[in-house]
């Protein structure tokens, strides 16, 4: 586990960083060893990809919801369906209009394309600091390429997250992208490697609460599909003669559970999205002491993600089967 007295310490390393706008931290030599990169690295490809699995599934079955609803019903209403362009932009779009009711399924599809930006944002962070992780100055050609990857991922997020990018909130990490590699540079050459991940903690705090808060609306599209099956069996309950309910109940049951499983990986997903900062924390502790960056937790959380993720693709295997 992470410890909480050095985390704290960290914590406010990171803040006196953000308001005196710059740090004295000894540098980093020989460099730090690379596993403790590759290990905050391996965390954020299994979240990509298990946070991906889960949120495409949450969307397929609001989108059969909605389609149910839409198709059933004695009165629809289409606007929700209507996609409409504002007239200062060519190429921009929306679907309903500002007095239509949200679509769940489109939401959730707008949360995964937050999800996808924020991971990018994070792995090309990291390619950026393995390459500063040097004793030897990186390849000016190369950490330019990376550091301006890294600069429009970094505006991907802010645009998607509504984030005002400025030196206040991300630090260095606000230099437009052909100064980004420079001012990198200088400050790990001047305080440190543990300087730059300072400036970007504020960074992905920012972008992790409202990535946390992005995975906790998907939750009604989880909720909506479950009354939509769960109301008509209840009912078919109530009416079934007595040798007729139990199909009808063992049906409303696993209904119950997969729900329960689905709300579950919600819910450790916008857990392991808040605890992605003191990850950070533990690799900035991990690079300052030579040790091993403590992230069990984290790991913990993802494996019982894809656990659960695994069943549930299981158990819809077993229901598609003939």
């Amino acid at each position: 586990m992470l410890n909480i007295g050095r985390a704290s310490r960290l914590i406010l390393f990171a803040a006196g960083c953000v308001i005196q706008g710059a740090c004295t931290v000894a540098p980093t030599a020989p460099p730090i060893d690379q596993s403790a990169i590759g290990e905050y690295r391996a965390v954020v490809e299994a979240l990509r990809v298990e946070s991906s699995t889960a949120l495409t599934r949450e969307r397929d079955l609001a989108y059969q919801s909605f389609l149910q609803r839409m198709t059933q019903a004695a009165r629809a209403d289409p606007r929700p369906l209507l996609m409409e362009f504002p007239p200062d932009s060519s190429f921009a779009w929306q679907v309903g209009g500002s007095e239509s009711q949200s679509v769940e399924f489109i939401e959730i599809g707008k949360v995964r394309g937050i999800l996808d930006s924020l991971h990018q944002l994070l792995l090309d962070y990291l390619d950026v600091l393995s390459q500063l992780n040097s004793a030897a100055a990186p390849a000016a050609e190369k950490l330019n390429a990376s550091t301006e990857k890294l600069s429009g991922s970094l505006v991907s997020v802010s645009k998607k997250l509504d984030l005002e990018v400025n030196e206040q909130r991300m630090g260095v990490f606000s230099e437009a992208a052909s100064a980004l590699g420079r001012e990198l540079l200088a400050r790990k050459q001047r305080a440190g490697i543990t300087a730059v991940m300072s400036d970007f903690q504020p960074v992905l705090v920012n972008v992790a609460r409202s990535a946390s808060a992005a995975v906790a609306t998907s939750a009604t599209g989880i909720k909506s599909h479950y009354q939509d099956k769960a109301n008509p069996l209840a009912r078919a309950v109530i009416t079934a003669a007595p040798g007729e309910r139990e199909p009808l109940v063992a049906q409303l049951l696993a209904l119950n559970e997969r729900t329960i499983e689905q709300l579950t990986i919600l819910q450790e997903l916008f857990n392991a999205y808040q605890r992605l900062p003191a990850g950070h924390l533990a690799l900035m502790e991990a690079m300052q002491s030579g040790g091993v960056a403590r992230m069990e937790s984290l790991v913990l959380g993802i494996t019982a993600i894809a656990d659960l993720n695994q069943r549930l693709q299981a158990a819809k295997d077993t229901e598609a089967a003939p």
